[in-house]
């Protein structure tokens, strides 16, 4: 497979039937971030905790009982499945496993992996299905007092599988070696 080269930006879209691959990661889960299971099996939080969440804990850590239904209305325990499976070797990436993306109409997409404490950096891409175009990218934020960094996309290939595009629903295969100059 060729990658069209649409323009300095653009790279360009397959649209396959079916798409192979492996897709497994997406039966996997987390909590958010500081949500966990606790050493007396509950869901419980520690560090990113809402306010009001710790002193409902015993000395323990332990949620009684009479203040479990409280302790849940404050704490996020969602199961956040994994939309993104990737390897990166990029300076303060810390893995992430969730893509969210926004339905801009017309088959116009723009997706941003998420971040968590020890990611700094995020991949974006933006999907014009229609015209088949995407641009891929991806903003760095150092912990240190450099300015952001925008890093565009140099070459790569991005497959879309068509019957969940007709959903709304993205499944990719991609290779995007992004090569810094």
């Amino acid at each position: 497979m060729k990658v069209e080269l649409l323009s300095e930006k653009e790279r360009s879209i397959i649209i396959e039937n079916d798409l192979e691959g492996d897709f497994s990661y997406t039966l996997k889960w987390d909590y958010p971030l500081g949500v966990y299971t606790n050493r007396h099996g509950q869901v419980s939080c520690d560090g990113f905790c809402q306010e009001g969440a710790h002193e409902l804990k015993d000395d323990q850590g332990r949620i009684p009982e009479d203040s479990a239904a409280v302790f849940y209305a404050l704490v996020d325990t969602t199961h956040e499945f994994h939309s993104l499976n990737s390897e990166a070797q990029q300076y303060e990436w810390g893995q992430s496993n969730q893509m969210r993306f926004v339905d801009h109409g017309d088959y116009r997409f723009t997706g941003m992996s998420t971040c968590n404490a020890g990611t700094h950096s995020g991949l974006n891409i933006h999907l014009d299905v229609m015209r088949k175009t995407f641009i891929a990218s991806v903003d760095f934020t150092s912990i240190t007092p450099k300015p952001r960094q925008h890093f565009q996309l140099k070459k790569g290939i991005l497959v879309l599988d068509e019957d969940p595009l007709a959903k709304k629903i993205s499944k990719v295969n991609s290779t995007l070696p992004l090569r810094i100059l």
